[in-house]
């Protein structure tokens, strides 16, 4: 298909041609391929041989048999899936923000060149494949404990940290792999919570939303330390003693032998209400909310509001005692997590509004001074700490953007599974937003999902088309969006596809087979139809078919053409291309040898079918050979022969005698 290209690059590579200095040309075609002109297809040697038959039938399609989409979408030339690399390459980055961050921070592309990241993308191909056989046979999948596993078993620095997004993002969804029934209705959805993460701020749906993103997240790190509530107590003893809690501790109230605030901080965090209840705050117990409503009363302390507020406030002493222990960022997490309210601003005084929102801004400030070169402080943690603090927060798009650009293997998994549930925004592919993180109208961040999923299988499609074919019908998903932009998600879900079959020429394994009566074996794509929302397969699978067989037909490749003809169901076309063929046999000079056929890519899989079962196109190379038998299934079917015109049969005969 791209036989240009890969000349040239042979001659760059042997010294033949000079290499060119890169043009502006060439640094956007990072961003995506392009179609070939029809000229290039055709490339140094090859000849054209489409017929008026493949014209028409590439016409009855509804599109262009010369590489256009059959599904109208508007840049019909450029690549939504980008130039599959050769193996062990490393990628450009292909999103300007990306690469931009990645030169602020110095940061090195991790990727298939190495070892580890290979395996670990193999891994994560296998749980993207067993989640669609799942969706297909509407069985719970818990994608978030199966991205773990992948995490748990890579040696990556940043796994601990995002195996800890994982569980909170499972705590946030209720995700339950004990749950064997999709019928359970404790079982998170599919999409379930895309509809109320895009709506108004202001909605009641998304006030809960928010509630539960903040006890997710207050679950998942209330779940990381001991529990006994007397080795809290020797926890804050020790603290105290190491002049830990703040400064010289002289500012800390005590009850007893104990620093209160501490105490009650520590019971707090290790999830410990009913124990702190116990001890000294019932209001805060009693609460829904985790609101301390009422006045806070012990004997030996003044009983008012004030006191309260004066030492819980988010600028408080506190949290004062907290910032000499930024780092440790699970503690300062957890705080901002348990202090949020997402309450009705309109009762509420402006000094106590605290919600998700404000606890998201403190983590921008907080990413901004310790986890970005560009804020002019060192990077104090591992880049993972920083995504994890991201999910805890509900602040995805970020954690997505942040992640892909130290490992964009990671960040692509973990969109995947926001994307699932629905709580991931997504660019309208109409848009024209090259970013991979860009902001929509309303000011709100977005992620480029579909071209990120395509470009992420340049990777492996080369050796592993199905499995590229499963990423990329992820892209449906967004197929919920309101108006045009969810109709924008399918267009690039199918051109996606289409532009996979062109692109591998694994026409039998994407496809489909042909038994010896005639009959379809069904390829991987028509397996998956209930995933791209193709209940009546005949149109879309026909209009592909066709141009994939268009093409083959104009590039010479006679029994691909054979083969995707049809499969198409335009048998006369079958009998045409091979007439063609025939035809430059019997016009081969006395003594030349007859130009030998380029067989079929074999079958990855038998597809449930027994061995020996295909028609066997793949070990075909002669055109004499490939006619006997095509003709040989046709007369035995009338249903072949109604629709092969009288005058291409005959011929068909007539050169075979010859």
């Amino acid at each position: 298909m791209e036989w240009d290209a890969q000349r040239k690059r042979i001659y760059e590579y042997f010294g033949i041609w000079p290499k060119e200095t890169p043009t502006a040309a060439a640094i956007a075609g990072r961003k995506g391929s392009f179609a070939p002109s029809a000229s290039e297809e055709r490339g140094s040697f090859g000849r054209s041989r489409r017929s008026e038959a493949a014209t028409l039938a590439g016409s009855r399609a509804g599109g262009s048999v010369n590489g256009g989409s059959v599904f109208g979408r508007a840049s019909l030339n450029r690549s939504v899936i980008g130039t599959a690399s050769s193996v062990g390459s490393v990628n450009q980055p292909v999103f300007a923000d990306v690469e931009k961050k990645m030169e602020e921070n110095n940061i090195l592309l991790a990727g298939p060149h190495d070892r580890q990241q290979r395996e670990k993308q193999s891994k994560y191909t296998v749980k993207v494949q067993d989640l669609n056989l799942a969706r297909i046979q509407r069985r719970p999948y818990a994608i978030c404990k199966e991205f773990t596993s992948v995490v748990t078993e890579s040696p990556d620095t940043h796994g601990p940290d995002l195996i800890k997004a994982y569980r909170t993002l499972t705590e946030i969804v209720g995700e339950d792999s004990a749950i064997k029934n999709l019928a359970d209705p404790r079982w998170p959805r599919e999409r379930q919570f895309a509809t109320v993460y895009l709506e108004s701020a202001d909605s009641a749906a998304a006030t809960s939303l928010k509630r539960s993103i903040l006890r997710g997240g207050a679950r998942c790190l209330e779940k990381g330390i001991p529990n006994v509530i007397n080795k809290v107590k020797a926890y804050v003893q020790l603290q105290a003693a190491r002049k830990n809690l703040a400064c010289d501790n002289n500012d800390l109230l005590m009850l007893g032998d104990d620093y209160v605030w501490a105490l009650i901080y520590s019971l707090l965090r290790t999830g410990h209400v009913a124990e702190a209840n116990y001890s000294y705050i019932n209001a805060y117990a009693t609460s829904e909310d985790r609101r301390l409503l009422r006045i806070f009363k012990h004997e030996s302390m003044p009983s008012t509001t004030s006191v309260f507020a004066s030492h819980l406030k988010i600028r408080s002493t506190l949290t004062e005692w907290l910032a000499t222990r930024l780092l440790v960022d699970e503690d300062f997490a957890w705080v901002q997590l348990v202090l949020a309210r997402e309450i009705n601003r309109v009762e509420a005084m402006a000094n106590e509004v605290y919600g998700l929102k404000e606890a998201q801004d403190t983590i921008r400030e907080i990413g901004t001074r310790f986890f970005s070169t560009k804020g002019g402080a060192e990077i104090g943690s591992s880049f993972g700490a920083y995504v994890f603090l991201q999910v805890a927060f509900g602040m995805f798009e970020d954690a997505v953007s942040y992640l892909y650009g130290y490992n964009y293997i990671d960040g692509v998994h973990l969109a995947i599974a926001l994307d699932f549930y629905g709580l991931l925004r997504v660019t309208d592919p109409q848009s024209g937003v090259e970013d991979l993180l860009s902001l929509t109208t309303r000011a709100q961040p977005q992620i480029n999902f579909g071209p990120m999923l395509g470009l992420y299988t340049r990777d492996f499609r080369a050796a592993n088309v199905t499995a590229a074919v499963d990423y990329t019908t992820l892209t449906y998903l967004n197929k919920d969006l309101p108006g045009a932009a969810g109709q924008n998600q399918v267009k690039v879900c199918h051109e996606g596809l289409r532009q996979l079959v062109l692109e591998s020429r694994e026409f039998v394994d994407l496809l489909g087979d042909m038994q010896v009566d005639g009959r379809r074996i069904r390829g991987s794509i028509e397996q998956r139809m209930k995933l791209i929302g193709l209940d009546d397969d005949e149109e879309f699978f026909r209009s592909i078919t066709l141009q994939a067989a268009s093409q083959a037909d104009d590039n010479g490749r006679v029994t691909d053409a054979v083969l995707l003809y049809h499969l198409a169901g335009e048998y006369d076309s079958v009998i045409a291309a091979i007439n063609r063929a025939l035809s430059t046999a019997v016009s081969t000079p006395v003594g030349e040898q007859v130009e030998k056929l380029e067989p079929l890519k074999p079958r990855a899989t038998t597809n449930g079918q027994e061995p020996g079962s295909s028609f066997s196109l793949t070990s075909i190379d002669d055109p004499v050979e490939l006619a006997s038998a095509i003709t040989h299934v046709y007369k035995s079917s009338r249903m072949f022969m109604d629709k092969i015109k009288h005058e291409n049969s005959q011929a068909c005969g007539n050169l075979l005698g010859m």
